[in-house]
């Protein structure tokens, strides 16, 4: 039996302009770009192609590019580098705070201490207590997802901006799920990626400042490079998606309209995030008197992969796949039975077609083996 995979969050094949960009790399860039020796030379040239590649990919040309081996490091050098630099040296310390949202979770980039923002029940920020918090004086820097990788819904970056703007504080944009899948926001101070996201390999991320910021690498900043032929594909496959995110934006979001249709018809179940303003490729539903862990696994056994519980556990030791969203419930949202749908940059409609095909008969199966 053909599966069809629609859990994409936890990463995805390489797209073939992808492929065959690393298979040229690994050829001319496998050398140490710090020596000083031909080879060496030629590393650090396709090290620089590719970093500006992804600036001019995101509409920065000149901008700076920092790779890192995966998005916590990325939040973390993009967080790093706003606060190191929000205030000249001498000057009086600013705020120091990191603001987000109370569906983003920086935890494990060491920046949960500052204010988090409420959210509606689609998971969208209250723009007026963000204002609030920017006009308190304790808040050194904002970080905000376009959109959430659970509910999809996209926040509402341009006017966070203005006000960040105002307040003279910068923002931290995680593009993480967004970049190659839809428009990107025009107005950052820093922008965070994932190569996974578009199809460029996983274990890429990228962070890039715009002017000013970057001016103070931190030391050591540069050691944990990933490879750079790993940099050169992730960065040719964004030129790729890029270039065509307004044609396979408008079809994701077409064939998930389908498929949140679907799903809201069924008796139930509820649909989470914006049905309009939200990322093409993600749906997440809930439904009731169902065990997500179970729907997951019985969904697993028809044939179909999506994903449950909440997107930043991955099933690792000590980690429970099912366990409750904290986004889900920062929304006010049915937490139980949770699922969620991620397409692939390269998928077939008939893929979408099975998951709603074999959703009504997977929840009328496991209800009946609960006696319901």
């Amino acid at each position: 039996m053909e599966r069809a995979f629609l859990a994409a969050d936890s990463g995805q094949p390489m797209t073939a302009a992808a492929r065959a960009a690393l298979d040229r790399a690994l050829e001319i860039g496998w050398a140490d770009p710090g020596l000083r020796a031909h080879e060496g030379r030629v590393s650090r040239q396709l090290l620089e192609v590719a970093q500006s590649t992804v600036a001019a990919s995101v509409d920065r040309p000149g901008a700076q590019v920092r790779f890192l081996p995966g998005t916590t490091a990325a939040l973390r050098t993009a967080l790093s580098a706003v606060l190191r630099e929000a205030r000249p040296a001498g000057a009086v310390a600013g705020g120091s705070l990191v603001a987000t949202s109370t569906v983003d979770r920086l935890a494990a980039v060491d920046f949960d201490d500052g204010p988090r923002i409420a959210v509606d029940g689609r998971g969208r920020i209250d723009l007026a207590e963000l204002a609030a918090e920017l006009q308190g004086g304790a808040v050194g820097a904002v970080c905000l997802q376009v959109g959430n990788p659970e509910v999809g819904t996209l926040q509402p970056l341009a006017a966070a901006a203005a006000l960040c703007r105002e307040a003279a504080v910068p923002l931290v944009v995680d593009a993480t799920m967004a970049a190659g899948r839809t428009a990107l926001p025009t107005e950052w101070d820093a922008l965070v990626l994932d190569a996974a996201s578009w199809g460029g390999g996983v274990g890429v991320a990228a962070v890039v400042l715009a002017p000013p910021w970057g001016r103070q690498p931190a030391a050591g900043e540069g050691d944990c490079l990933p490879g750079i032929p790993a940099c050169a594909a992730a960065a040719l496959a964004l030129e790729a998606a890029q270039g065509d995110v307004d044609r396979r934006s408008g079809a994701d979001h077409a064939a998930t309209t389908l498929l949140r249709r679907q799903m809201a018809a069924l008796p139930g179940v509820e649909v989470h995030g914006d049905p309009v303003a939200r990322l093409p490729h993600v749906v997440g539903c809930s439904a009731v008197y169902i065990d997500a862990e179970a729907l997951l696994l019985e969904l697993d056994r028809r044939g179909i992969s999506v994903a449950s519980g909440s997107a930043c556990a991955t099933g690792g030791a000590g980690e429970a796949v099912g366990s409750p969203s904290h986004v889900l419930a920062a929304m006010g949202a049915l937490t139980s039975g949770n699922i969620r749908v991620t397409l692939p940059i390269q998928y077939e409609p008939q893929q979408l077609e099975r998951l709603g095909a074999a959703l009504p008969g997977a929840l009328a199966t496991l209800r009946a083996e609960a006696g319901l």
